[in-house]
């Protein structure tokens, strides 16, 4: 049985964020009536591309076409409606969507809207460029010299249709234990930010605006390279490995005492890559990801769609899956499960060609939830999650759920740190993207080389309800933490793995980073300018792949919830990543057509772009989606023969908010290209209330809100070993077998040992 099973969808909207959604809750196992409704009408610049996405989009569903009194019946038949209306589009088809009379019914609303449902821009016209810009995470993409660049596929509304199913499991959650439905609002914006987190939080406590600068990386080396055929990602991690892996380039200098700390490479950067370079040139792409893994580091090369869709990685994890249909049209192979859960199998299902009378599928709501349990408003309360991971897409997945309510206990090995916590050990505890990251967690450390401390943490994981790590395969069962050694501790846990490739097939044993994970997934091929053979990372991919851990783990809660047993789910990075590109494998496997980026242009409308301002570095994203937007626009740029010059020079005079305002006054879709320092004192956000206050301290906000409550802030990040006397007294480790926290028995994930001078 799969974990959904019995559960009700009805999916109102035209935007691919509630499309994604609902098309993981039909996945694993919900029935999904995505209804043919005028309201519902899938056009505009948020509706997906074309037919290829919108079959990948209705993989699973049933297209039902309705009057309105037949959707009112629909809605008060489901467990969840999805609306993707948009403000007041539901409450004009006569839906109740108030929150009291949904948690009576026992019903989950989910709300999705580009800004949410009120302030300011609550009714602004928007595109997925325009929500790219709007985010700040376009101010982060493309090269320094030039205009910020789009990402090459709808990012920030997959990322708002990921978070939107964990809202949707956590109310499930919640369900299961009161009866008592939600109603969930969804801000596609707010999501991005929550991507963006670590820009924000530095800027809120340095000042530091983050901007665009080529994919160059702090760390060196940590970017693709040109290599003999085409090129490859060469990072400088796992650090530790760095002075094995560097002799590859068959330089001697590299290997050299001078260059042997990452502060020595940083100071050094541009001796380091002219002396890599002769090496790269003379190898091929293939040649360099093998021989550097076969190293220890991370290293990957740029994958084509086609490269990726024949990748022998993906092959043998049969990750590619032929939709089940008996219509030739609906035929082609696309990405299966995003994730594999051991007991709850991913339903390949077709999209569907036909749709059906709303009146033929009018029934009763699904009453597999008890309800019995007293109301809480924190929805993850009693929840014990233990947070092996380290550096970012991990820690984003436990941060997620300690957000709403888990507790969330952060194991640390003194020996070997987080990244996160850098590479100089008197800063380990005051890094702003620690006090983030691991907010509202707890800290302990231990020493699972030791016996006693792996008894103690074994009477941890007998307690726990989640485990989250994101080590490669093997390394937890080194510590004694193997899946068959969790289930025997404790059948309930449920145990998530995130790797850089999965726990099977010719690259588990390989190591990954976000930016090496974009490039071999054939994802990092789609951003780029249209006059530069240079491809971009978007950002931030190792957000996005936390976000399908967090999906992962209250999936098999709510399985839980149901049958009592937990389960153990890997998670490959690069499926996940894959998995938003989903749309271009189905039409490579289609047509064989391999995508060309489009720059921040998009050839289904008649005019995109992003345009110049007046000041420095100050840029306005536009759509115009058809001829009756572009005679709007004509009309207020002025000019009459050459739009795209026309905009430019209108552009140029004005500042971009206020352009950004003229044009959302005539109905067009635009946002100026935000930087942190611009969201920091955004009014949209401002009268939302989205930024959190703790202490005088600003913090992002939260991704998504429940009506019912949770999601709350009430401590930062926590110093090393903040909680041993709150946490290992209490599984058996007296005070004087704690690790020595002292600096000179500390070790770091980098290879400095103190703060350069």
């Amino acid at each position: 049985m799969t974990a959904l099973t019995s559960l009700r969808v009805i999916e109102l909207g035209g935007d691919v964020a509630s499309a994604y959604c609902a098309k993981l809750l039909a996945g694993f196992g919900a029935e999904v009536l995505r209804i043919e409704h005028p309201s519902s009408r899938r056009s505009g610049p948020l509706a997906p591309a074309d037919g290829d996405s919108a079959d990948w989009l209705d993989t699973g569903k049933q297209r039902i076409e309705c009057d309105d009194d037949a959707l009112r019946a629909l809605c008060t038949s489901a467990d969840l409606i999805i609306d993707g209306l948009g403000a007041g589009g539901l409450e004009a088809l006569g839906v109740d969507t108030a929150l009291e009379q949904q948690a009576a019914a026992g019903r989950i609303l989910l709300r999705i809207a580009p800004f949410g449902l009120h302030g300011p821009l609550a009714t602004a016209p928007a595109s997925d460029i325009t929500l790219y810009a709007a985010s700040g995470l376009m101010q982060s993409t493309g090269r320094g010299d030039r205009e910020p660049l789009n990402a090459g596929f709808p990012l920030v509304q997959l990322g708002a249709g990921l978070r939107a199913c964990c809202a949707v499991l956590i109310a499930l959650h919640r369900r299961a234990g009161d009866g008592k439905g939600d109603v969930i609002e969804v801000s596609m914006q707010e999501t991005a930010l929550d991507t963006y987190e670590i820009a924000l939080i530095q800027y809120l406590r340095s000042g530091k605006v983050a901007r665009r600068n080529g994919d160059e990386h702090d760390l060196v080396p940590w970017r693709t390279f040109r290599c003999r055929d085409g090129w490859a990602t060469v990072v400088g991690g796992p650090m530790r490995n760095w002075q094995k892996a560097c002799t590859l380039f068959e330089d001697a200098e590299l290997a050299s005492s001078r260059l042997a700390h990452m502060g020595d490479r940083i100071a050094h950067r541009d001796e380091v890559y002219t002396r890599m370079q002769p090496w790269l040139s003379r190898t091929d792409k293939r040649a360099v990801f093998h021989l550097g893994q076969q190293a220890g580091l991370a290293w990957t090369y740029l994958a084509s769609l086609e490269e990726a869709a024949s990748d022998p990685q993906f092959e043998a994890r049969a990750f590619f899956a032929e939709a089940a249909s008996d219509d030739a049209h609906d035929r082609g192979r696309m990405p299966g499960a995003p994730f594999r859960p051991a007991r709850s199998p991913w339903r390949q299902l077709a999209a569907p060609r036909h749709s059906r009378p709303g009146a033929e599928v009018a029934g009763a709501a699904s009453t597999r939830w008890r309800g019995n349990a007293a109301t809480n408003e924190q929805p993850l309360a009693g929840i014990t999650v233990l947070d092996f991971t380290h550096d970012w897409a991990g820690p984003h997945a436990a941060r997620l759920l300690a957000d709403y309510g888990a507790q969330v206990i952060k194991i640390e090995y003194p020996a070997r740190l987080d990244g996160m916590r850098g590479g100089y050990k008197a800063r380990i505890n005051q890094y702003p993207r620690v006090h983030q990251l691991h907010r509202n967690k707890q800290s302990i450390t231990l020493d699972l080389r030791i016996p006693e401390h792996r008894a103690a943490c074994h009477r941890l994981v007998a307690q726990a309800d989640i485990l989250l790590d994101n080590s490669r395969p093997g390394v937890m069962a080194r510590k004694g933490l193997a899946p068959e050694t969790l289930r025997q501790l404790n059948p309930r846990l449920i145990a998530v793995s995130l790797s850089a490739f999965g726990a099977t097939g010719p690259y588990a044993a390989y190591a990954g980073y976000g930016g090496s994970i974009e490039s071999i997934s054939g994802l990092q091929e789609l951003t780029a300018y249209v006059d530069d053979d240079k491809r971009f990372r978007v950002r931030e991919l190792d957000v996005l792949n936390g976000v399908f851990g967090t999906l992962a783990a209250l999936l098999a809660l709510v399985q839980r919830d149901d049958d009592g047993e937990g389960q153990w789910v890997d998670v490959a990075e690069t499926e996940t990543t894959a998995w938003l590109i989903g749309e271009h494998f189905l039409r490579y496997f289609r047509h064989g057509s391999q995508p060309q980026p489009q720059g921040n242009g998009d050839a289904r409308f008649a005019l995109q772009d992003c345009f110049a301002c007046a000041g420095e570095d100050q840029w306005l994203t536009l759509t115009a989606a058809d001829e009756a937007q572009v005679r709007q626009l004509r009309a207020l740029v002025g000019g009459h023969d050459r739009l795209h010059e026309d905009v430019a020079r209108w552009c140029a005079s004005r500042d971009a908010q206020q352009a950004e305002q003229q044009l959302h006054a005539v109905g067009i879709a635009a946002a100026h290209v935000r930087s942190a320092a611009a969201l920091a004192n955004d009014a949209h956000l401002q009268e939302r209330t989205w930024w959190l206050d703790l202490e005088g301290e600003r913090f992002p906000g939260l991704p998504f809100r429940l009506g019912r409550g949770g999601g709350v802030l009430h401590r930062r990040g926590p110093d090393l070993g903040a909680d041993n006397a709150a946490v290992l007294p209490a599984v058996g480790l007296p005070p004087e077998q704690w690790p020595d926290l002292s600096p000179q028995a500390l070790g770091t994930a980098y290879d400095n040992e103190t703060e350069p001078s």
